[in-house]
């Protein structure tokens, strides 16, 4: 078998595997927070570099004043500073004392 044929088998070995691929999905809305809409959010980029942080916190902001969503959208970093550690309870006194009422845990 010349080199010709085995590049083409190989081709069309590629072009099946990657040819059946089957993706489904769907969506599901929770009937409790159906009427329920948010007004202020914290956009939180989980990363150790500021840097990165930074950007994607301000993509994602952009992103969702793009879609004119009727909330106020703040960086995690304008409210939680990176260069301090906080306890659990001074973080929830932070968020409460900025509107925030609602956390969600791990």
């Amino acid at each position: 078998m010349n080199t010709l044929h085995k590049i083409i088998i190989v081709c069309v070995l590629f072009v099946i595997g990657c040819g059946s691929v089957y993706t489904r999905a769907y969506t599901y809305k929770d009937p409790m927070f159906a009427s329920r809409s948010l007004k202020k959010v914290m956009v939180f980029a989980n990363t150790d570099n500021l840097q990165d942080r930074d950007k994607i916190e301000n993509k994602f902001i952009k992103y969702i004043a793009s879609r004119n969503y009727d909330c106020l959208v703040v960086k995690s970093t304008d409210i939680v500073l990176p260069t301090r550690t906080y306890t659990e309870i001074e973080l929830k006194q932070l968020l409460k004392l900025f509107s925030f009422r609602k956390t969600f845990q791990k």
